[in-house]
């Protein structure tokens, strides 16, 4: 079978599904950041992108009762301050050490914004809210729900632009992401050719299979002489 021209990555990620991308992760012996695993999309359609990531955590006031503290706008401004449209496709992952469950890490007004820049999907390790106005959007948006408490006072962007952590992954700035119905992965931007060119061998060996056995082929005949399923 041929190599891969990875020149083109946009038609490799838009070929690949995630599985591809996991099973790649296990030939190469790497770890696969599966992002998705307490997560759930508002659409689950395909989505690649480059990781646009900021990091989230808990804030609180010194011990200081005297001291001022930042205001909330100061302590968040960050996450949509730096927001600017792409040549590349961009994926605007929103990580926290922990999953935010009782704070929303993006809402309507902010989602919406991310739509109208041209973004191509959304990763949050938290809630998110607004149900209506998301339901308009036609943005793939994977997070571990709705909630309706909002994040002023209680959490504050740690760092922009850099690392996040989502599901126990770190995701850097410019990592590979992709989503489909299956779930989402991250792949390390140092290892993006390595595990498309495998992926990419291994979802032609299972489409010939696929083809194989629709045509009337043996599943078990077709393992035992390919050694591949």
């Amino acid at each position: 079978m041929p190599e891969p021209d990875m020149r083109n990555i946009s038609n490799i990620s838009a070929a690949l599904s995630t599985c591809n991308l996991a099973d790649a992760h296990d030939h190469l012996g790497l770890v696969c950041k599966w992002l998705s695993r307490d997560l759930t999309a508002t659409r689950p359609a395909r989505f690649w992108g480059y990781a646009d990531v900021v990091q989230w955590g808990p804030t609180r006031k010194t011990s200081d009762i005297k001291a001022v503290s930042p205001s909330t706008w100061d302590e968040v401004k960050s996450f949509v301050a730096e927001l600017r449209p792409s040549g590349h496709p961009r994926i605007y992952v929103s990580g926290c050490r922990e999953a935010s469950r009782d704070y929303v890490l993006l809402g309507g007004l902010s989602l919406t914004y991310l739509a109208r820049l041209g973004y191509a999907g959304v990763v949050a390790n938290g809630t998110i809210r607004d149900h209506d106005e998301v339901a308009e959007l036609d943005l793939p948006i994977w997070s571990t729900g709705f909630a309706v408490m909002d994040s002023q006072g209680c959490m504050k962007v740690e760092s922009r632009g850099t690392a996040c952590t989502v599901a126990g992954h770190v995701v850097r700035q410019d990592d590979l992401v992709l989503g489909d119905g299956n779930g989402v992965v991250a792949v390390a931007s140092e290892d993006i050719e390595a595990v498309l060119a495998t992926a990419t061998r291994i979802a032609g060996i299972e489409s010939e299979m696929l083809a194989k056995i629709r045509s009337g082929g043996n599943l078990y005949d077709l393992v035992e002489g390919g050694g591949h399923i």
